[in-house]
């Protein structure tokens, strides 16, 4: 299995991603280890920054997975956004000379939480240099909200949804299916907890207490950037933003989650009324544009 390495550093790694997109994941990446499949070293596509700029408004997508670098889960058969790049597009984006707004086109079930903060913060930090507006269309989840909401004002289209407000990692119990094998690893190692929670053995419960708090720093984290972001209390975002649901736009609206439902031109529009420039007049460029931008 020679892509075993994947699926092991998938088991093993901090998510903030919707539970139904990340077994689609981890289906994938077994497949590739039970056949060898090769993997295709997903790279960062070239892009002219002028093709994303409609209009004075500067639209770019966020569709796919996040995960934070090219190539660490390459070809498991999805749509991919690297959030480190995507974040150097954003900066090169928000000082752009023909851009008097940015809008955050999003679809995304979320991701891996590397690199999440960093990005949430990056935007957060723009605020106030020129409108930045995001848009769930349809759906801005897990850590994709967390991102999302970092934009002065975050809206969700009419069958979008938003939230999935949580953290989980996963650890797989190997030791029965050796055992069947015939097999009998021994780890030999130095440091206390070096191989703690290997896949080897059953998990132990000091082990799980360790995974419990590790997944609970980085949700605490994750509290407390979209209450940040949205301007609530911590206890609002944890005991009213869907607890680990996503929640469709009305309510995400009645709740505070978003500010108001609205399309994706109907945000763009709304960047530039901001920007005090003038409306988009056409939009046929912008299918072209996000074709080179995405990671496929």
């Amino acid at each position: 299995m020679k892509n075993a390495h994947l699926l092991r550093r998938a088991l093993s790694s901090p998510w903030a991603m919707d539970k139904y997109y990340l077994s689609v994941l981890l289906g994938r990446l077994l497949h590739q280890a039970q056949h060898d499949e090769p993997t295709s070293e997903e790279e960062e596509p070239a892009i002219e920054l002028d093709d994303l700029v409609e209009g004075q408004v500067a639209v770019i997508p966020m569709h796919g997975v996040l995960l934070q670098h090219p190539g660490i889960y390459g070809g498991y058969g999805g749509p991919v956004v690297f959030t480190e790049w995507w974040g150097q597009v954003f900066d090169a984006l928000v000082p752009h000379p023909k851009a008097a707004a940015v809008a955050i086109d999003q679809d995304t079930p979320g991701g891996i939480v590397y690199g999440t903060p960093e990005l949430s913060d990056r935007i957060y930090g723009a605020r106030g240099s020129k409108p930045i507006l995001s848009v769930s269309n349809a759906l801005s989840a897990s850590a994709g909200y967390w991102i999302g909401t970092a934009a002065d004002q975050h809206f969700v289209t009419q069958s979008g949804e938003v939230g999935s407000i949580g953290v989980y990692t996963m650890h797989a119990d190997m030791s029965k299916a050796l055992e069947d094998f015939g097999v009998d690893i021994s780890l030999i190692h130095a440091g206390e907890f070096k191989v703690e929670g290997n896949p080897f053995e059953p998990l132990s419960d000091e082990a799980r207490a360790e995974l419990q708090r590790y997944v609970d720093e980085a949700y605490d984290d994750f509290l407390a950037g979209v209450a940040r972001n949205r301007g609530v209390d911590v206890s609002k975002v944890r005991d009213d933003f869907g607890k680990g649901r996503t929640v469709t736009a009305t309510r995400a609206v009645s709740l505070g989650m978003a500010d108001a439902v609205a399309t994706l031109d109907e945000v763009i529009a709304r960047a530039a009324q901001l920007a005090g420039v003038a409306p988009v007049a056409a939009l046929e460029g912008r299918a072209d544009a996000r074709a080179d931008f995405e990671v496929r």
